[in-house]
């Protein structure tokens, strides 16, 4: 989760230190990821307050959303957004636990593309495709 969050965070720094952008408005978001980020680095599945973290962060991002104007502005908020959509892919993940047989899950329905997106190495066994789970959150984790 470092990288994608770590690149939010860049293009947010970058866009500030054009001229005509306002940094304070995208302190608030910042923070919020920062939060979501520390949550999701607790344990292997995140801690309870995950959630929470998560619509924190989106909430934040809808907030400033309203406040952004110009293309470097909206182009940093575009990646904090990325970044949360990569948070929202790996609660999907921790969530399939309960599927998991012997550490691997069979990908079905929308969590399909979402490993193809990303790159998840799957094995394909009788007739369905299946990743580790825990290499799947580290993924998640290394991205965002």
């Amino acid at each position: 989760m470092n990288r994608g969050f770590a690149i939010a965070s860049l293009a947010a720094c970058i866009a500030c230190s054009g001229s005509g952008i306002d940094p304070m408005k995208f302190d608030a978001v910042d923070a919020a990821g920062q939060d979501l980020r520390a949550e999701a680095h607790t344990n292997d599945t995140g801690s309870a307050r995950f959630d929470e973290r998560l619509k924190n962060f989106q909430t934040a991002i809808a907030d400033a959303d309203r406040r952004v104007s110009g293309g470097r502005e909206k182009a940093a908020l575009t990646s904090y957004a990325d970044a949360a959509q990569m948070y929202q892919y790996f609660r999907r993940f921790r969530d399939l636990d309960r599927d998991a047989i012997g550490g691997m899950v069979l990908l079905r329905g929308a969590n399909r593309p979402v490993a193809l997106r990303y790159a998840i190495p799957f094995e394909e066994r009788g007739g369905g495709r299946w990743v580790d789970r825990k290499t799947a959150m580290d993924m998640f984790r290394r991205e965002g």
